[in-house]
């Protein structure tokens, strides 16, 4: 299908085919899920003392991708897609890269540039930085609303999520050649070792899924931009878009299955609500064993 005038944007694509049943019912559906996943990380991490302090970065990600889940659910209900609400949804997703991003670059100072002599980044740190993400990120794009120049703003967007991409990749790919050559020269590899170890591999299967979802409307945000190919309208567009909204699904379920300390705290707390289900329909309180009377 493709439409009858060539300057048609993508967010005018996104708008008539929203307010279409199935894209509709489909957005809804996955933006309410990718809502409660990170709204229940965000709550198991903050409630939590002893994942606070290690898991800013975490809990700046699923803020995002909250943010970005609000925006598709309010848009897809209300079946209106301004370019302007558009380049908010794309803005709190490079946020989302950038958290990922701050990661890497987070693990690429204690692995390689102190090559295994602190654990982590100091908490202040931590919080400045995402500080920093969100306040100039949403910045730039309060800047662009102003001058007036929101056609440009998803293309600026666009271009900085690959450079993000491409950077998180390369610092990727050092970190673990890092680790690789400290558990060759450690007679026994490290718990640090380890752990860094599983705590990368989580985040590069996250950042891999991040590429397979993003690419696809990256890609097409900046060809529409460049004026490549306006007139042929891919009726995929809003495959690209519910394929984007996956992506803040699947970050709190790797992050929370992927990293030991959450995903202990998700066991407790999981074991906990079971018991007090248990009893209250058995009306038995359990003894000092935990083994119900």
């Amino acid at each position: 299908m493709e439409n009858d005038s060539c300057n048609v944007t993508l967010a005018d694509d996104l708008s008539d085919k929203l307010v279409n049943t199935k894209h509709k019912t489909i957005s809804v559906t996955l933006a309410v899920t990718s809502f409660l996943l990170n709204a229940s990380m965000v709550l198991i991490i903050v409630t939590e003392k002893a994942l606070r302090k290690r898991n800013i970065f975490q809990v700046s990600l699923a803020l995002s991708d909250i943010c970005f889940a609000v925006c598709v659910f309010l848009l897809s209900y209300i079946g209106k897609f301004e370019s302007e609400v558009f380049c908010i949804c794309i803005t709190f997703a490079v946020i989302s890269i950038q958290a990922i991003g701050a990661v890497a670059v987070e693990r690429f100072v204690v692995l390689v540039v102190f090559k295994f002599k602190k654990r982590a980044v100091a908490t202040k740190s931590q919080i400045a930085t995402c500080i920093c993400i969100w306040f100039i990120s949403l910045g730039t794009t309060s800047i662009f609303f102003i001058a007036g120049h929101t056609d440009h703003l998803s293309f600026v967007l666009s271009i900085l999520d690959l450079i993000i991409l491409a950077t998180v990749y390369i610092s990727y790919i050092i970190i673990y050649l890092s680790i690789k050559k400290h558990i060759r020269k450690m007679s026994n590899c490290t718990s640090a070792a380890k752990k860094s170890k599983k705590l990368i591999l989580t985040f590069s299967l996250i950042i891999v899924t991040c590429t397979i979802c993003w690419f696809p409307l990256i890609v097409h945000t900046i060809v529409e931009h460049l004026g490549v190919n306006q007139c042929k309208r891919n009726v995929s567009i809003p495959g690209f878009f519910i394929l984007a909204l996956c992506y803040s699904i699947f970050n709190p379920i790797v992050y929370g299955l992927g990293i030991n300390e959450i995903q202990i705290v998700i066991k407790e707390r999981a074991m906990k609500l079971y018991n007090s289900i248990l009893n209250k329909l058995t009306n038995k309180t359990p003894t000092v064993s935990g083994v119900y009377a």
